[in-house]
């Protein structure tokens, strides 16, 4: 599986072009005898995390980053922001090279990574916010306007002055949000934000991103294991297999692409279920019901043509399955 490249560079918001990035580990001799070597001189071996990675990011799309555990997510979203740099290839964002960490660049760019919190625990969020507006040196009125109507949309008005330690989950995640936004960045990187979230949260942050999304035209760099939020929110996916580059496209061109897996799920009168197809490839729901991929139809229609057929549904599928059939193709570990 190839990844395409369809996009115009001169619209691009990052750019990585043949990026590579590999950490030094210590290659540990074996028995008593190689840890008596490793006291005198050390082994090192290079690990590549990621491998000629060929990825542009137009302003204002949303691109969701998948890849089983290890697959080098985490490790690209850190060259993005500066934290690590490439050893080898090139790495732009907003005409920047993030690793040399450029007071420009990070005023730009907003971050959302996992556990980390920019929300002081002992604190309100609003003590935080104020400091934030300090620190980027926001405009009192713009700083206000801003802040009131995040908090409108993610319909947390009344906890601003509550104890950090006293929120929700929920409600710190959505206040870790209006952190990362509040100084109006080109690009927010955000890495699981709905982790653990009840259905109500995920959907108000959904529609609270593609709003600032829409607003701002603000470009959104996505990693979640949880592909409700891949799903809903991005118009791209870059898919990652042991470090390289497997997939870059959109949802419905994914979608497109395995139509093959397209199920056809057939209910029958009590008693006329068709016994004459073998398992696999019909798949037995119910006494009265069975499930087959939809090339397999026509292989069996003369069976099908004898029994009494009720309803006949056409089932598409999901993104978990499809992604999940990718990485089971390519060998991968995962979740």
């Amino acid at each position: 599986m190839k990844a395409s490249h369809h996009l115009v560079r001169r619209n691009s918001m990052i750019d990585c072009r043949n990026l590579s990035y590999a950490y030094r580990s210590f290659d540990k001799g074996a028995g008593l005898i190689g840890t008596l070597k490793d006291f005198r001189k050390r082994q090192y071996k290079d690990i590549k995390a990621l491998d000629q990675i060929n990825l542009m990011i137009n302003k204002g799309d949303i691109i969701g980053l998948l890849g089983p555990n290890g697959a080098g997510k985490t490790t690209l979203i850190k060259l993005m922001t500066g934290i690590l740099a490439p050893t080898e290839g090139s790495l732009t964002c907003g005409g920047h090279q993030p690793f040399q960490r450029e007071h420009p660049y990070l005023r730009s760019i907003g971050l959302l990574l996992g556990q980390k919190s920019q929300l002081l625990w002992d604190l309100p969020p609003e003590e935080t916010l104020k400091m934030l507006q300090v620190i980027y040196r926001i405009p009192l009125p713009a700083y206000q306007q801003r802040l009131e109507q995040m908090l409108s949309l993610l319909n947390i008005q009344g906890k601003r002055y509550t104890p950090t330690r006293k929120l929700s989950l929920g409600e710190r995640v959505k206040f870790e949000l209006i952190c990362a936004l509040i100084h109006q960045p080109q690009i927010l990187f955000l890495d699981e934000p709905t982790i653990g979230l009840d259905i109500t949260s995920q959907r108000v942050i959904h529609q609270f991103l593609l709003e600032i999304n829409q607003s701002f035209d603000t470009t959104i760099v996505l990693t979640s294991h949880y592909l409700k939020d891949i799903e809903g929110l991005t118009n791209r996916v870059a898919i990652l297999l042991k470090g390289q580059l497997a997939l870059d496209t959109s949802i419905p061109a994914l979608k497109k692409e395995h139509q093959q897996a397209e199920r056809i799920v057939i209910d029958f009168q009590l008693g006329s279920r068709p016994f004459s197809i073998p398992q696999p490839p019909s798949i037995p729901l119910t006494p009265t019901s069975v499930e087959l991929l939809a090339t397999d139809y026509h292989s069996h229609y003369e069976a099908l043509n004898l029994a009494n057929i009720t309803n006949i549904n056409h089932v598409s599928p999901s993104i978990e399955e499809i992604i999940f059939q990718i990485f089971n193709e390519a060998g991968s570990d995962h979740d």
